[in-house]
């Protein structure tokens, strides 16, 4: 779990992506439950989004208003998200998370080749 830790926090700083992009597909990998893997997709957000807030703060680059828009959208989002994904059978479940995981590198994929931005 140590190297899958490790393996998340340089794809994502590499990628510029949000850390349960790239812990998601690790986790599935190495067997564990989908919502377990999910769970802690979501978990891992918090120290990320703390560091990132702390370092928005030192440069003088943070927006309270927009911080709270967001956190409240992203809380309803995953409150929502929680509960469907705990009511859908696993396989379903997987095979949603990995047609979206999928969908968003292949975006991701164009944007790197076509310079495209936004």
């Amino acid at each position: 779990l140590l190297g899958a830790g490790l393996a998340t926090g340089i794809g994502s700083a590499l990628s510029g992506s949000g850390g349960p992009l790239v812990l998601i597909p690790v986790l599935s990998w190495l067997r564990w439950p989908m919502l377990a893997a999910i769970g802690q997709g979501q978990l891992i957000q918090i120290p990320i989004s703390v560091l990132a807030t702390a370092t928005n703060w030192h440069y003088g680059q943070l927006s309270v208003p927009l911080g709270l828009c967001i956190a409240i959208c992203v809380s309803a989002g995953v409150m929502l998200g929680a509960k469907i994904a705990h009511n859908l059978p696993a396989s379903l479940l997987r095979r949603a998370v990995v047609t979206a995981l999928v969908l968003i590198a292949s975006w991701m994929m164009l944007q790197a080749l076509w310079g495209i931005t936004g």
